[in-house]
């Protein structure tokens, strides 16, 4: 796939793939394909950033403990975000 040859802004192709394999892991991923294209744009670094990315967060996510693990995740296999 050509898609797959191209950088993507700042993050390398490895870096996005690391992540996308990370989330697929998970036992019940609860993010859509739109929040998961979100989450690899945005690279949020805490929950309250998680909760203005992703619908009903609090339904979907009902512990602290499993946001924290996608923050986790996230922070692990991408990098932060450039200064702007």
């Amino acid at each position: 796939m050509e898609v797959l040859k191209q950088r993507v802004t700042v993050l390398t192709n490895q870096e996005v793939l690391s992540f996308l394999n990370a989330v697929k892991k998970e036992e019940d991923n609860k993010l859509t394909g739109a929040e998961t294209l979100q989450v690899v744009n945005m690279r949020p670094a805490n929950t309250t950033d998680i909760q203005l990315l992703v619908e009903e967060t609090e339904e979907r996510f009902p512990s602290e403990e499993e946001l924290e693990k996608l923050i986790t995740t996230i922070t692990d296999c991408l990098p932060p975000p450039p200064k702007r």
